[in-house]
C-alpha cells in the first residue's frame, strides 16, 4: 500500500520529538487491513476470469474437433497405390473398397508448336499491308481472333493493343484467352515463339489460322503473317501427317491421350487426373508402369483423428488440473465447483456407453490422471470386427461432448465470469470508500499531531518566559541584598 502524506513535514516533532509521519503511517496501515482484503478480493476474481478465459480457449480447440469427429466422414476410405511412381490416388466417402490392377501405357500430354528463327525478340512477324490478324482455336472449342492494325502497326485485343514484334505477338496471344501459353526463346541461333495448349489431351490439339483476305485459313505463303498459321494432318499417335503447302508453325510435342488398362480393360483419357474412372475415386497418372490401386477403409487417417482427439483433450484436462491446483499448491480456481464440475463432465463423456459399446472396450481409457491413452491392440481388432460400429460410437460421443462444451464456452463459464466482474465492481466501490476514510483519518491526526506541537510550542516559549521572569527576579533579590550590607558597615 503507498504510504499517506498529510500537513506533517518533519518526521521528527520540534517539541515533542516524536516520529510524528511514522506514528500516522503505522496508524493508517492498522486501519487500512480492510482496503488491503478488498483489493486481494480484486486480484483473486480477476485471475479466476483469467483461468476461465483459458479453460474456454482449450475447449474451443476440442470443440473444433470434436465438431469434425462427430461427422461420418471422419472415418472414410483411402485409394493406396503400390507404385507411386506411377501413379496415386484418393478417395472420397462415397468409393467402394475394390482392387485394381492398372497398367499406364502412355501420359497424356499438352501440344506444343514454335515458329521459325527471329533475329530478335522485337523482329516484326507481320510485313504485310493492310488489316491482316489471326486465330487460335483449341480443339473444338470457339476460336480466339487476334487482328493487325497496319495504320498503328500494332496488334488489337479488345481495348489492348501490342506491338508488331515477337514479344508483342506473345502478350496478344496471352491476353487473348484462348487457352493457351505463348513465350519466346531464344535457342542460341535465333528466337522462336511457343505456343502450348493449356490442357492434355488429342482433343486440346491447336489451329492457328491467318486472314486470307477472305476469311480465316491456313497459310498462303512463307512470309508476314503467314509465318503464324498451324493447322496439319496428324498420324494416330498424334505426330504430324503433313503440315500442307508451306512449313510456318511446327509441332515440337504431340497433344497425347493418357492410355491404361484397368483390370486388362483399356480407358483413354484426356487428361493424367482421371475423376470419372472409379467412382469416388481420383487417380493421378504420373509417368508408364504398372500398380495396384487398393481402396480400404482409411484406418491410418481414423486412428490419427482419435489420437489428435486424445492429445487435445489431455490438454483441457491438463488445463483444468492446473487451474485447480492442489491443497499444498492451490491454482486460481483451487476448489471452483463450476471447475470441478466440467472435470467430472469430461470424464463422464467419455467413460459413458455409445452406439452399443464404450470407449474403453475400443481400446480409449484413462489413466490416474484422469488422461486418455489409446491401447493401439484394442483399437485396431475393434476396427477389423465392427468398423461401423467404432464410427457411431465415436461421432456419438464427439456429438455429445460437443453440445457440453458448447454449453460450458457460451453459457456457464461466461455466466460465471459476469458475476466476477460484478464481484469486482462492488469491490473497486469499496476500495474508493475506504480510500477516502483514510485519507480523512490522516487528515485528523497529522492536524492533531501538528496540534499538540503547537500546543507544545506554546508551553515551551510560557516556559522559557517564566524561567527568564524567575531568573531576573533572583537578581535584583540579589542586588538589594547586596547594598544593604555594603551600607551598614560603612555606618
Amino acid at each position: 500500500m503507498a504510504e499517506w502524506t498529510g500537513l506533517v513535514t518533519s518526521s521528527t516533532g520540534a517539541y515533542s520529538g516524536l516520529n510524528t509521519q511514522q506514528i500516522i503511517n503505522t496508524i493508517i496501515q492498522a486501519d487500512s487491513q480492510p482496503l488491503v482484503d478488498l483489493q486481494s478480493k480484486v486480484a483473486a476474481d480477476q485471475a479466476e476470469i483469467s483461468s476461465y478465459g483459458g479453460l474456454i480457449n482449450s475447449l474451443s480447440s476440442l470443440n473444433t474437433l470434436a465438431q469434425n469427429m462427430a461427422l461420418p466422414t471422419i472415418y472414410g476410405m483411402a485409394a493406396t497405390s503400390s507404385n507411386t511412381s506411377v501413379l496415386t490416388a484418393t478417395a472420397g466417402p462415397n468409393a467402394s473398397a475394390a482392387t485394381y490392377s492398372m497398367t499406364v501405357s502412355q501420359i497424356a500430354q499438352a501440344q506444343s508448336i514454335y515458329s521459325a528463327n527471329f533475329s530478335s525478340e522485337t523482329a516484326s512477324p507481320v510485313a504485310n499491308s493492310g488489316d491482316v490478324g489471326f486465330e487460335i482455336q483449341v480443339g473444338s472449342g470457339t476460336p480466339v481472333a487476334i487482328t493487325y492494325d497496319s495504320t498503328n502497326n500494332v496488334f488489337d485485343v479488345g481495348s489492348q493493343t501490342f506491338s508488331n514484334s515477337l514479344d508483342g505477338v506473345r502478350d496478344a496471344i496471352n491476353a487473348a484467352g484462348a487457352g493457351v501459353t505463348a513465350s519466346v526463346i531464344n535457342n542460341g541461333s535465333g528466337y522462336q515463339l511457343v505456343i502450348t495448349s493449356n490442357n492434355t489431351g488429342a482433343s486440346n490439339r491447336l489451329k492457328v489460322l491467318v486472314d486470307t483476305g477472305s476469311g480465316y485459313g491456313d497459310a498462303t505463303g512463307t512470309a508476314g503473317i503467314n509465318q503464324l498459321a498451324f493447322d496439319p494432318a496428324y498420324n494416330t499417335d498424334g505426330t504430324v501427317a503433313s503440315y500442307g503447302t508451306y512449313t510456318n508453325l511446327q509441332q515440337s510435342m504431340a497433344g497425347l491421350d493418357a492410355n491404361l488398362t484397368l483390370n486388362g480393360l483399356a480407358v483413354t483419357r484426356s487428361s493424367n487426373t482421371i475423376t470419372d474412372l472409379i467412382t469416388g475415386v481420383t487417380v493421378n497418372l504420373l509417368q508408364t508402369g504398372s500398380s495396384t490401386l487398393s481402396v480400404a477403409n482409411d484406418n491410418a487417417g481414423f486412428t490419427s483423428q482419435i489420437n489428435s482427439f486424445i492429445s487435445t483433450y489431455n490438454t483441457v484436462m491438463g488445463a483444468i488440473n492446473g487451474a485447480l491446483g492442489t491443497q499444498s499448491i492451490p491454482g486460481p480456481l483451487y476448489g471452483d465447483s463450476l471447475t470441478k464440475g466440467l472435470r467430472q463432465t469430461l470424464y463422464d463423456m467419455t467413460t459413458n456407453s455409445y452406439n452399443g459399446t464404450s470407449l474403453a472396450a475400443l481400446g480409449i481409457t484413462h489413466d490416474d490422471n484422469g488422461n486418455l491413452t489409446l491401447n493401439s491392440t484394442a483399437w485396431n481388432a475393434a476396427l477389423a470386427a465392427n468398423p461401423s460400429q467404432v464410427l457411431g460410437a465415436v461421432n456419438q460421443m464427439a456429438s455429445s461432448l460437443q453440445s457440453t462444451m458448447n454449453s460450458y464456452m457460451n453459457t456457464i463459464i461466461p455466466g460465471a465470469e459476469q458475476g466476477l466482474n460484478g464481484e469486482i465492481s462492488l469491490y473497486k466501490q469499496q476500495e474508493d470508500q475506504w480510500s477516502t476514510k483514510l485519507a480523512v483519518i490522516q487528515q485528523m491526526l497529522t492536524q492533531e499531531f501538528s496540534a499538540m506541537e503547537q500546543t507544545l510550542s506554546t508551553l515551551s516559549s510560557e516556559s522559557t518566559s517564566m524561567t527568564n521572569m524567575l531568573g531576573s527576579s533572583t537578581s535584583s533579590s540579589s542586588s538589594t541584598s547586596s547594598t544593604s550590607t555594603s551600607g551598614g558597615t560603612t555606618a
